[in-house]
């Protein structure tokens, strides 16, 4: 009997230490997620557009212009990213002591509780830190690299540079297809904080026209489309991370008892001391976009790091810009407005597990929702499930002249008599007087859908055009080397695709015929100036030569668009009016400048202070592939610079501003007033020299900004 006794009293102390050893190796959690069942639990995904214009408006503007060279190149690549040193001191130290019961020599027999023994422990190391332990030195942190693949990853990288540097410009294409760039804003509101999932949004483009019948029916005319991810196709998160922990734990139980004259004391430690250090670069994806098929493609929005819930969603604003095609027959078909439609199917995945969220609320259940919703405004209404079908695709269309109407056209039950409801409307109330507020309803049932969808226009290109041919074309001869002359009126010219000739009529009949020495159009494409070979200065024999109107003479101009994805077109034009004048004193001729400066704006908004910004977009022309300017002096009238960035290409001179090869300018201005000109002038340098002519001036209006 007593001997089970002291088995079941051991069996309680070693139950103790296992359970005690289980708690002492449980560590706390690092990170406090927040999980949910159903994606319309975890929040809403909610897509607009907000950019659509055609794609050779912004070729120009979107292509970069990256400076790498091979030996920069090899300072780039192979870079050591992460440092990691880990160490550990583990120590367990356990005693037990127990006395068993002893019995006096007395007649009388008495049981007294047994005397502990001296302790006999499991001998401790001696006191040490992990800290203490050899590791790594400073000067051990580093590593070298293997010559071959770092030759190799250096060229990689330069040439994917200069990939880069030309791949808006050839970008892929179709064949008598119209591309457009279109951006959309893409909304992630979760509903709560610390929700560990990434959000996989597919989305799918319709073209379609719509136009009604003679009957009042709505046709639809649908169309393919082709998507390109082209632009901005993925977003790092960086974090130089730091991450040093030194976790100490230490148990110590003592258990002292008495079981039926059983003396006994437990003695249990555990020391655990841990010291890692972690120093690197982690990268988290935050966006990444990815072609599904010809119309549809793929975007992900991962999870951010954050310091308290590991990987999160948190409410932000997503952009996403592509490369849309459509049909060019679609597009210049007269008639109704292009149109498309883009469908998103948004799907939330755990970025660790990767288990997807169930869907949200079923289609049945929103048009059961919705019922619910107009028998709160009218309980003698009866709609069915295509009334309801019918509001859905209403909202979906940006409709509210159709939601409006559905809404009308709902039945209604019999209304009974002496019902109360709405009796001060003195008849049956319609749902369309509510019809802002059911709007709203419908519009907050829709986002607990995972299906989203918006239509847009698609606004049709603007085709080049020369100038009017009706009207005097003065051509101004400076009696040396140039005979120069300026046309009004073009759209969206482009000087090298277009050539000029001077067709003039001599004494025998004979024509004579004059190529320009160079042509160039002024910013926004509408001006053209052509320059010929001075006629004075060519001692024309066979031709009399006064000034006035050149009997005869005319002046053609060929405009061919190569179009590499589109049938190649051409456009001439004769002028016939030629008035020739010459000048006693000839000028310096006007040569075409070497370098383009540009702006899409016609005007510059200033805040009440008097501030505003400008960007300017300056590329250099280029002979032999080297550019013929190496500097271009900018001044700035009616308005005081206070910067110029990028700093490192603008430098900023009392009156002037230098830059230094082709880039963006950001110019940051100040003393606007509103009404007011600015004028930009600029001029281009080689060496020092002047290089080419004068740019022509670029002239902002100053507007005020509206409140």
């Amino acid at each position: 009997m007593r001997h089970g006794k002291k088995v079941m009293a051991g069996c309680q102390i070693i139950s103790v230490f296992a359970v005690l050893l289980l708690a002492g190796c449980a560590g706390s959690k690092l990170f406090k997620p927040h999980e949910v069942k159903t994606q319309s639990e975890a929040g809403t995904v909610n897509v607009s557009v907000t950019l659509v214009a055609p794609w050779k408006e912004y070729v120009a503007t979107l292509q970069p212009k990256f400076d790498l060279s091979p030996e920069k190149a090899l300072e780039k690549v192979i870079p050591q990213t992460t440092v990691l040193e880990e160490k550990l001191i583990d120590a367990l130290s356990l005693k037990a002591k127990v006395g068993l019961p002893q019995t006096s020599g007395l007649p009388q027999t008495s049981t007294t509780p047994g005397q502990l023994p001296a302790d006999a422990a499991i001998p401790q190391q001696q006191d040490k830190k992990a800290s203490d332990l050899p590791g790594l030195q400073a000067k051990d942190k580093s590593i070298t690299r293997e010559p071959m693949m770092e030759y190799t990853a250096a060229a990689a990288l330069y040439q994917e540079i200069q990939v880069l540097n030309s791949y808006i410009k050839d970008a892929s294409l179709k064949h008598n297809y119209q591309p457009y760039i279109v951006r959309l804003q893409v909304g992630l509101l979760p509903y709560a904080r610390n929700q560990p999932y990434d959000v996989y949004i597919t989305f799918t483009f319709f073209p379609y026209h719509e136009h009604g019948d003679e009957k009042g029916n709505i046709i639809l005319k649908n169309e393919k489309a082709f998507v390109v991810p082209l632009l901005v196709t993925d977003n790092l998160e960086g974090m130089l991370k730091s991450r040093s922990t030194d976790t100490l734990r230490q148990i110590a139980f003592a258990l002292s008892y008495m079981i039926q004259g059983i003396g006994g004391e437990v003695g249990l430690s555990k020391l655990r001391e841990d010291l890692r250090s972690v120093i690197g670069m982690d990268f988290n994806s935050l966006m990444t976009v990815s072609r599904v098929t010809d119309s549809s493609i793929q975007v992900r929005l991962g999870a951010y790091l954050q310091p308290t819930a590991g990987n999160a969603m948190i409410p932000r604003n997503h952009f996403v810009t592509f490369l849309l095609m459509v049909p060019r027959q679609f597009v210049e078909e007269k008639g109704d407005t292009p149109q498309v439609m883009v469908v998103a199917k948004s799907v939330m995945r755990h970025s660790e597990k990767g288990k997807a969220l169930a869907p949200g609320v079923s289609k049945a259940e929103q048009i059961q929702e919705m019922k619910k919703i107009l028998k709160k405004y009218d309980q003698n209404c009866d709609p069915d499930d295509n009334n309801i079908g019918n509001l859905f695709r209403a909202l979906y269309r940006n409709d509210y002249p159709g939601f409006y109407g559905a809404l009308e056209k709902i039945k209604h039950r019999k209304h009974e008599k002496g019902q109360k409801d709405f009796e001060d409307w003195g008849e049956i109330p319609l749902l369309s007087i509510f019809a802002r507020d059911i709007w709203l309803h419908c519009t907050e049932i829709s986002q607990q859908d995972d299906f989203t969808a918006q239509s847009f226009d698609l606004p049709r290109p603007i085709k080049s055009a020369l100038p009017n041919k009706q009207q005097t074309i003065l051509l101004i001869d400076d009696g040396k080397e140039a005979l120069t002359g300026r046309l009004y009126g073009g759209s969206r010219m482009e000087s090298n695709r277009m050539s000029a000739w001077l067709n003039l009529r001599l004494k025998d009949g004979r024509s004579l015929f004059l190529m320009a020495k160079s042509m160039s159009v002024e910013p926004g494409g509408r001006d053209l100036i052509l320059i010929f070979p001075s006629l004075k200065d060519c001692k024309i024999k066979d031709m009399e030569l006064k000034e006035g109107f050149l009997e005869g003479a005319t002046i053609d101009i060929l405009y061919d668009v190569i179009d590499r994805w589109n049938p190649s077109t051409a456009e001439k034009e004769t002028y016939g009016s030629i008035l020739y004048q010459a000048k006693d004193k000839p000028d310096k001729p006007l040569l075409p400048p070497n370098f383009t400066i540009k702006t899409f704006l016609d005007s510059i908004i200033a805040d009440d202070k008097g501030s505003g910004r400008l960007k300017l977009f300056l590329e250099s022309k280029k002979e032999n592939d080297k550019p013929l300017v190496d500097a271009v002096e900018i001044t700035v009238s009616n308005a005081q610079v206070e910067s110029a960035e990028p700093s490192d290409k603008a430098k900023l001179d009392p009156g002037k501003i230098t830059v230094k090869g082709d880039t963006t300018l950001d110019l940051k201005l100040f003393n606007l007033i509103d009404g007011n000109k600015i004028t930009i002038a600029a001029a281009g340098k080689k060496e020092g020299k002047p290089s080419g002519g004068p740019h022509a001036d670029i002239v902002l209006t100053i507007r005020k900004a509206s409140k």
